[in-house]
């Protein structure tokens, strides 16, 4: 468990966490002969999440995030991940996480196809 010290910190230990899971689940549908599309982009809404996937250099403040959490930069500069920015009002996620405004939230299902 990992005690987040800013959004941006739980932000990055989110898509770590995404990452690993999906990698994860890539090698098991691979080991049991599952036919699957590889998905190679997440999407997020951290645009300061998705700047430390790509680089830390400038981001005195993060020094304390362990290690382990930037087991995500590997994937996304060995190529098999990359991480997309999504607008806060075009973020699906949202339906699942936050009150929404009724025509906000019917645009939301629309993007899902679920209405």
């Amino acid at each position: 468990m990992t005690v987040a010290l800013s959004t941006i910190e739980a932000e990055y230990v989110a898509m770590s966490r995404c990452a690993q899971q999906m990698v994860w689940t890539q090698f098991w549908l691979e080991e049991v002969d599952i036919d699957f599309v590889k998905l190679e982009v997440i999407k997020g809404d951290s645009r300061g999440g998705i700047a430390l996937t790509k680089n830390t250099r400038d981001h005195g403040k993060i020094k304390h995030i362990d290690i382990h959490h930037h087991y995500l930069q590997d994937l996304v500069w060995s190529g098999d991940i990359a991480f997309e920015q999504v607008p806060s009002a075009d973020n699906l996620a949202d339906l699942f996480i936050k009150p929404l405004a009724h025509d906000h939230h019917i645009r939301l299902l629309h993007g899902l196809n679920i209405g």
